[in-house]
């Protein structure tokens, strides 16, 4: 696929949620389509407790269900939260994984995350 700047359609949907990240966190990117999909990456320096007590209240204090309980092992972790939002269901699948420490990292927690936002219209 081909990235490239473009100004967005007349009838784009603006993404309905502005998705915040936990503390000590950094964004890297964010891509989104005109229907509303996007995806976002970012760095947090966070543990994996932190950055899902963050998660779970943000999605709940934003009308989110989550969809199961998060699946996590020592070094990642995903969680699925959906919602109605008028006629369509929207979907965030969020993905954390712990960075290898390296030698210019020494002694820094770091962990990277992508968040996929998915809209599907749920009209027959």
């Amino acid at each position: 696929r081909v990235v490239s700047y473009a100004s967005p359609a007349d009838n784009a949907i603006e993404q309905s949620l502005a998705i915040a990240l936990p503390p000590d966190s950094q964004r890297l990117l964010q891509m989104g389509s005109p229907n509303g999909d996007s995806v976002l990456a970012f760095t947090s320096a966070c543990d994996l407790e932190q950055q899902i007590v963050f998660f779970k209240r943000f999605f709940k204090n934003n009308h989110w269900e989550q969809q199961r309980e998060w699946r996590t092992s020592g070094h990642s972790g995903q969680g699925v939260y959906t919602r109605m939002q008028g006629s369509r269901s929207e979907t965030a699948h969020i993905h954390l994984h712990h960075e290898l420490p390296s030698l210019e990292s020494e002694g820094q927690d770091k962990w990277r995350g992508i968040i996929n936002l998915a809209y599907q219209s749920q009209q027959p």
